[in-house]
């Protein structure tokens, strides 16, 4: 009933609108699942998609990447180049693996990107497994405006070509600033 519920411009500004509401309400759904999962001493998890585990294999050094796979797991989100260029220092430390600063920020690199790509590829799976919400039901996936229309679908490659260029972009420039502050 909330889900299905169109809200005027006024009723977005309303502290207490449909869509609060409803936030609310899974919210405390979710707490009494938990507290009588708890009760009954069964695990909680639903199965879902989004609950699996990021694993990371794009490094060789297996203690990169279980170093990385731990911190993305424990925190559950996603982690910003930064950390994961920090978690391949200390494991190069801790281990000494005498990886030069460049071969760390390629590494680094890497594993960033092997890491968003896991993240999104799992959000996109728990989307597609758990359609049948009222928001997604009347989703129909055979007709995808970029099939029918040749000109998006050129445009969304473009785009796509060009955000994984601005990515490496961004990700080049932060890692010789990182070099020029060491």
């Amino acid at each position: 009933r909330y889900q299905a519920h169109e809200l005027t411009l006024d009723e977005m500004t309303e502290e207490n609108s449909v869509y609060v509401e409803e936030s609310k309400l899974k919210d405390r759904f979710m707490k009494i699942f938990n507290k009588v999962c708890a009760l009954k001493k069964v695990n909680s998890a639903t199965g879902r998609a989004i609950e699996r585990k990021i694993t990371v294999a794009s490094c060789r050094f297996p203690e990169i990447n279980r170093k990385v796979e731990q911190y993305v797991n424990k925190s559950k989100k996603f982690p910003d180049y930064y950390s994961v260029h920090y978690l391949v220092k200390r494991a190069n430390l801790k281990h000494n693996l005498m990886l030069s600063e460049s071969q760390q920020q390629s590494i680094a690199r890497t594993v960033f990107t092997e890491v968003g790509e896991a993240i999104q590829h799992r959000r996109k799976s728990d989307y597609l497994l758990n359609r049948g919400s009222y928001l997604t039901e009347k989703i129909d996936e055979l007709t995808d405006p970029a099939s029918i229309d040749p000109k998006l679908e050129e445009k969304l490659a473009e785009n796509s070509k060009r955000a994984r260029t601005q990515l490496n972009s961004v990700l080049e420039k932060y890692s010789r600033k990182q070099v020029d502050i060491e």
